[in-house]
Parts: C-alpha cells; sequence; structure tokens
C-alpha cells in the first residue's frame, strides 16, 4: 500500500508510522515543533509590527466607566488590570498600525515592546512593569482606540504555506500492513 510521509532536512516528521493518504494529511498532521521554529527564524525581524490591526472605541472613553451597565465591556491585561468601555469598538475601524498617526502609532509601539517584559513578569511573578504598562493601556483608550494588537494571519498563512513547500518533502512509499 501506497502511503505519504513528510520528510525535513532528511528526517521523517510523520506523527503516524504508517504515513497518510495524502500530501493535504500529511502537512496537516506532521510534527511541525521544528519546522515552525525555522520558519520563524525566517520571517524579518519584528514582522508583525506590519501585521498588527487595530479598533477604535465604539465611545469615548473616560476613568470613570465601571462594569455593571449592560452596555459596559470589559478586557483583562497582564497584570490582572481590567480595562471597562461603553461599548466596544467600532467594527469597520481596524487598521494596521502603522497607518495610524505618528502619536497614536508610537503608543501601539511602546505597547508591542513592552508586552514581552510583561509576559517575564506574569511567569516569575514580579510586578516591575505594571504602573507603566497600566497608563499606556489608559493612554491607548484617552486617544480613542482599543489598547489590543490583532495579528493580521493572512500573510503569515501563506508565507508558511511556501515554506513547507518549499523545505518539507512529501515521499511517496510502500507500507506493508499485517493484520494479526
Amino acid at each position: 500500500m501506497k502511503k505519504i510521509f513528510p520528510f525535513y532536512k532528511g528526517k521523517n516528521i510523520a506523527n503516524n508510522p504508517l504515513g497518510y493518504t495524502t500530501v493535504a494529511n500529511a502537512r496537516k498532521r506532521m510534527k511541525s515543533k521544528e519546522v515552525t521554529r525555522d520558519f520563524i527564524e525566517s520571517l524579518p525581524k519584528d514582522y508583525w509590527l506590519d501585521y498588527y490591526e487595530v479598533y477604535e472605541l465604539e465611545n469615548p472613553w473616560d476613568e470613570s466607566i465601571k462594569p455593571g451597565r449592560y452596555t459596559t465591556n470589559g478586557s483583562g491585561h497582564w497584570y490582572g488590570i481590567d480595562t471597562y468601555t461603553n461599548g466596544y469598538v467600532k467594527i469597520d475601524s481596524r487598521k494596521y498600525i502603522k497607518e495610524l498617526p505618528e502619536d497614536v502609532y508610537s503608543l501601539f509601539l511602546k505597547l508591542y515592546n513592552l508586552e514581552k517584559f510583561a509576559i517575564e513578569d506574569y511567569y516569575s511573578g514580579k510586578e516591575t512593569y505594571k504602573e507603566e504598562y497600566k497608563n499606556l493601556l489608559y493612554d491607548i483608550l484617552r486617544k480613542g482606540y482599543y489598547p489590543t494588537l490583532f495579528k493580521d494571519e493572512k500573510d503569515y498563512k501563506k508565507r508558511w504555506t511556501r515554506f513547507v513547500r518549499d523545505n518539507v518533502e512529501f515521499k511517496e512509499m510502500d507500507v506493508d500492513i499485517a493484520i494479526k
């Protein structure tokens, strides 16, 4: 019986020792940890800065907005910081951060850089950057934007598909299956 096996750098990376019936199945179910690591290393430095999207708030924000009203939206952030907005976001306001005015772009750039440290603090049980992080969230909210970076993964997925196509070899091999 003919089966498909994915090979990366000469090594079989199939999760199933009996192989797969199609290349699509092999691509979907292969052990991709090493492939993913190499793919991420192949991306340009700060790749995501070109593909982060943000949204404008549906309504103006101020610090007096508290939970409890049915129109209030709550969001959790690192350090256990909760922010509340009146409504959510304007769905049609999606923009890449590079399209934003310079002052707003610089705030999101700071958020991008600071989140790495906030995550490290979270896992080490520290609160080194808590005040700076909280103030930055509030500054973004005051500018009328939702303080979260969303990834547009369309280009990422295209690059991933191209990387797998160029670097993973799918070999058709004979497999003998003995039923006892």
